[in-house]
């Protein structure tokens, strides 16, 4: 497979796909639908993706919480999903190193997102530790976890 890494905006083609696998996977399960909020965030934000060919295999946000736009310091990954024909393929793992990578380059310091409580054992793996306390948010218990660069 020829599966490539890339960034992309809320004006490229690849972003109708991603908001569809979002809603599908992150939300419709969950009885909520991505809202227009939504939309607004995700011109601001990053978005990184694996793609085969032309079809979005994975995707995650990057939200600047700190810094300047162009080289923030801190940042927040959200809604990360792999589509469901792929996971359990490492494409999760793949998407993550190769964004943390990223950022890395961009001179990020630190990575914070707010886990999904199934989730925290695959973000653990990857070197992200937890702090506070678990909450809920959007209908699902969450953990928040960060990880120094």
């Amino acid at each position: 497979m020829d599966i490539i890494f890339k960034q992309y905006t809320s004006r490229d083609t690849i972003y109708r796909q991603a908001w569809n696998l979002r809603q599908a996977i992150l939300r419709t399960p969950v009885g909520l639908h991505l809202t227009e909020q939504d939309h607004q965030q995700d011109q601001i934000d990053r978005h990184f993706c694996l793609c085969l060919k032309q079809q979005l295999l994975a995707t995650v946000s990057v939200e600047v919480l700190e810094g300047d736009p162009e080289s923030p310091r801190l940042v927040k990954l959200r809604q990360m999903v792999v589509s469901p024909d792929y996971q359990k393929q490492g494409l999760g793992r793949l998407l993550i190193e190769k964004t943390e990578q990223a950022l890395r380059e961009q001179f990020v310091e630190s990575i914070h997102l707010a886990a999904r409580l199934p989730a925290v054992g695959f973000y653990q793996k990857l070197g992200y530790k937890q702090y506070g306390p678990i909450y809920h948010h959007l209908r699902i218990d969450h953990r928040d976890m960060v990880k120094t660069l």
